[in-house]
Parts: structure tokens; sequence; C-alpha cells
């Protein structure tokens, strides 16, 4: 069983490799693909805008068609997220703006589908003592498919003129997952209940007992539950993480040469890996909800700092990135990874699969709005906007840490 576990959570693990790939690939191909599509000064905020921001729209329709169907129905739409991100990445190696633009909106569905369904086909599949250890590689490989969209940058750079390459190379992972799953896992998915031999069919009824104890135990879908599931969702986007993550290479890009932000930013990738790895260890220990408090204390405060020095004198360039980086820490440290492993233990599957519509359509918000905010007012209005949903954040988890004083959840 533990075997088949790890096999099933690898598989499912592989495939999101390309969904982590075409969700951050922009952040190299930037000033390239402006370039491309003959951006001007007037257009060259909008442009950004559409072309970052169209993984996000069809993230959001991904989720929203998915959160509708049936969740006996996981694997198969996993596999159709995976065709969709293949033709997605295929379609982004053309040159017209159109259809590069309707590439990322198709990968970007698969995405949503990928996003939506795969927490949650891991805690289907996979016992709940193997869960948290198996679940938890979920973002920690996320993290590691950024640092290898990093490190293809350096290679971008030299030669920029085979973008649509760079831009093919995430499809390849979910095909090899396809792959996986129609010619390795499809047995022990397709074969009816009647088929099914006595000793796997029992296995998969105590499965379905300490799974309903397990939501029992945690109450899932009572109303504390939702606020607090689906305003994560909500701050992980407006915390302004995204953001970075999606423009970083742009914002280094101001003060210092191409080959130094890129540089820059893969720091930062290895940073989110190093702590995406040790988060979950250390929220098994001490807890998920306290984890979340202090790191959202971390951002809470950075976010201040760097308001005051935007305010007082923008120049300080090293200073701001000193902060900057705390406040990086603090949230791969906390929500970062541990948002796709908490949601399926305080929310429903279905409440699950529709927090995800909402990170979506938030994610959409900040990575089309922040260059505007950025070409036409300022990032002291940005961190603003952070600062009062980090601190909202803070309040609700507040309320919630007191709410399970007297009823403890599992960890």
């Amino acid at each position: 069983m533990y075997l088949r576990s790890v096999f099933i959570g690898v598989s499912i693990i592989i495939g999101n490799i390309c969904y982590a790939f075409n969700v951050n690939s922009m952040n190299n191909a930037l000033k390239t693909m402006l370039n491309v599509f003959e951006a001007t000064e007037d257009n060259k905020g909008l442009i950004t805008g559409i072309i970052t921001s169209s993984i996000q729209v069809g993230c959001l329709l991904g989720c929203i068609v998915t959160s509708f169907q049936k969740v006996q129905n996981v694997r198969q739409f996993i596999m159709i997220g995976d065709i969709l991100l293949v033709i997605g990445s295929l379609l982004q190696t053309q040159n017209i703006i159109i259809l590069f633009v309707l590439g990322r909106v198709i990968a970007g569905f698969g995405g949503g589908v990928v996003s939506a369904y795969s927490s949650i086909y891991l805690k289907q599949q996979i016992p709940s003592e193997y869960y948290h250890q198996l679940g938890s590689i979920y973002p920690i490989i996320f993290s590691l498919a950024i640092i290898l969209t990093q490190l293809a940058g350096f290679i971008f750079i030299d030669h920029s003129e085979y973008w649509y390459l760079y831009f093919s190379i995430p499809g390849s992972f979910s095909l090899f997952r396809l792959i996986l799953f129609i010619t390795c896992v499809k047995d022990a998915k397709k074969t009816s209940v009647g088929e099914i031999s006595p000793k796997i069919n029992e296995t998969f009824r105590e499965l379905s007992v300490v799974e309903d104890n397990y939501e029992e135990k945690q109450e899932l879908g009572k109303p504390h539950n939702l606020v607090v599931g689906y305003y994560l969702q909500f701050l992980f986007q407006f915390c302004g993480m995204n953001a970075i993550m999606q423009y970083s290479t742009t914002i280094f890009g101001d003060n210092l040469d191409v080959e130094q932000a890129l540089l820059l930013t893969l720091i930062i990738s290895v940073i989110k890996f190093v702590c995406y790895t040790t988060s979950p260890i250390i929220a098994s220990k001490l807890g998920k909800l306290i984890i979340l408090k202090i790191g959202n204390i971390g951002m809470l405060v950075t976010i201040l700092v760097l308001i005051i020095i935007f305010v007082i004198d923008s120049s300080k360039t090293q200073l701001e990135l000193i902060f900057l980086i705390s406040f990086i820490i603090s949230n791969f440290m906390s929500i970062g990874p541990l948002l796709p492993i908490y949601l399926p233990e305080i929310l429903d599957q279905q409440n699950v699969a529709k927090s995800w519509i909402l990170h979506w359509f938030c994610a959409i918000l900040i990575v089309m709005g922040f260059p505007l905010i950025r070409q036409y007012l300022s990032l002291t209005y940005f961190l603003g906007i952070n600062l009062v949903s980090i601190t909202i954040g803070q309040f609700i988890l507040q309320l919630e840490t007191g709410r399970q004083i007297s009823n403890p959840p599992l960890k």
C-alpha cells in the first residue's frame, strides 16, 4: 500500500511540474515577448498584464468547471488537465499574440483542473498515515519546478531567439504523467468494485472509513472553516507574494542588470525550495495554524517597514532588498507551502475545489493589476493593499486560534 501511495504521489507531482513551469515561465521571458509582440511604452503595461495573467484566467475557468463535477471523476479530470497543458504549451510557441495568449489560457485551464484536484486525489488515494508525508511533497516539487524555470531562464537570455523552445518545455512533464496514468495507474482505478480482490476491496473500505471519521472530527464545511479556508486563498494572492514571483526579474531589473536580476530570482527560488521542504516538518510538530500565524506576523512587519522605507526614501535599495527577502521567507515558511496541505483538512472536497476559484480570480487581479499600478501609480499603493489584507488575515487566524483552544483539531 505504501509503494502504491508513493507511486501515485510521484505521478501527481511529475505532471504538476508542467503546471508550475507555465505559471512562472513569463518571469524570465517577459522582456523578450514584449519585443516579439512589438509592445510600445504606451501599451507595455497592458500587454504585460494580459500575457502574464492569461494563464491565471485559464486556471480560473478550469477551477469553475471542475468545481461542479463529481469527485469520483478526479483522476479523469487530471488526465484532461494534462492534455490541455500539452496543447497550451504547443500554442505558446507561436509568435502571434492571439495564439500565444490562447495557449496560455488553455494551459491555465488545464492547470486549474490540476490545482483543484491534485491534493484531493492524493487525499483520496493515500491512507491518512501517509498523507502528511506524501502530501507535503506537492508544494516542495512545485518550488523545485520554479528553480528549473529560473535555471532555464539563464539559458533563455543568451538564446532568446529560441523562445518558442522555452515555452514548449513544460508540456513534456504533463505528457509523461498522462502516459503514466494510462499505462500504470489505470488498473487500480478502472477495475470495478465487484472485480477487486477481497483484500484490496477491504482496504478501500477501511480508507473510506478513515476519511469519513477524519471529516467528522474536523467538522468540514462548518462556517468558521469556510471563512478560514477561503480567506487563506484570498490572502495567498493579496499578500503580494504572487506579484513578486511573477515579476521578480523585472522588479530587480530596475536596479540590476539582467543576469544579476535572474541570479537573485534564482536565489529566491532556492530559498523557496528550502522553506517549502522544512515548513511542513515544523508544522507537523507545532501545528499548521501556529506556523501560519507566525508567518503572517512576519509578512505584516516586513510590509509595514517596506512602506515606511518607500515613503521616507525609496533610494535605499539594499535596505529594501533585506526586508523584501524577509517578507519572502515569512511567506515561504507559512502560507506558501501549507495552503494546499491545510485546505483538505478544514474544508470538504467540494469547497476545496471551489476555493481555488477564488484563488485564481484574485491571482488575475494581482497579476493584471500590478504592472498597471507600477506604471501609473507607485508600489506604495500596492504595498498598502498587501498590508490591509495581511492584517485582516491575522485577525481571522487569531479568532480561529481562540476557537481551537476549546476544540483542538487534528494536526
